[in-house]
């Protein structure tokens, strides 16, 4: 008995029931667990696969509207996602491709890069997202040398906050799911654009 009331009170009484702690969680993951591990699983759960394409979604439909419009009030054809030296419609499909799977890949992983630089230069946090979404604006202009372009500050906004959402932002699951909403937004106003194209006499 005696032995018994020292552990009490050294550790606090304890119960044949008592439950073991919760595991704490963390920003990196949960404690005990090394960060960022369950921000590498893929496929995404249900919730975020939900996101994902409701924001893809979303942003298509804002760009094939600036398309649309810019279609309305100048009657200039769109020109479609296109692959140089091949005929109009394996062209067409081969640059809807490179728009929906190439580009997505190539832009996140660079984009990943860019925010990685941006902290190492000391951009506070909450200025990120709108300084990564400036430069890709810009480099949209320069390649395309075309103002609508510079549109891509919004999509390239939203990507940003996307992938600083995550716990770790070179996980693979930070990775496919901000490559997955750009694919699902170039695919939108790629067959919004072919549209429209082939509809011109």
């Amino acid at each position: 008995m005696e032995l018994q009331r020292a552990e009490d009170a050294r550790h606090g009484p304890m119960s044949a029931d008592a439950a073991p702690a919760e595991p704490v969680q963390s920003i990196g993951g949960t404690k005990g667990v090394p960060g960022g591990m369950e921000s590498a699983v893929w496929p995404p759960s249900r919730s975020l696969a939900i996101r994902v394409v409701v924001a893809g979604l979303l942003l298509g439909a804002v760009g094939a509207g600036l398309v649309g419009l810019r279609y309305a009030w100048t009657g200039a054809a769109p020109l479609p996602p296109a692959w140089p030296g091949l005929g109009p419609r394996a062209g067409a499909l081969l640059g809807i491709a490179d728009a929906v799977l190439f580009a997505p890949l190539l832009e996140t992983a660079l984009m990943v890069y860019l925010l990685l630089g941006l902290r190492w230069c000391k951009v506070p946090r909450q200025f990120l997202p709108v300084v990564s979404a400036l430069i890709w604006a810009l480099l949209h202009y320069i390649t395309y040398r075309d103002a609508q372009r510079l549109w891509t500050l919004v999509p390239f906004y939203v990507f940003s906050v996307a992938l600083l959402g995550f716990p770790k932002i070179r996980s693979n699951r930070a990775f496919l799911s901000v490559s997955a909403i750009h694919a699902i937004m170039n695919l939108v106003i790629s067959l919004v654009t072919w549209a429209l194209a082939a509809g011109q006499p």
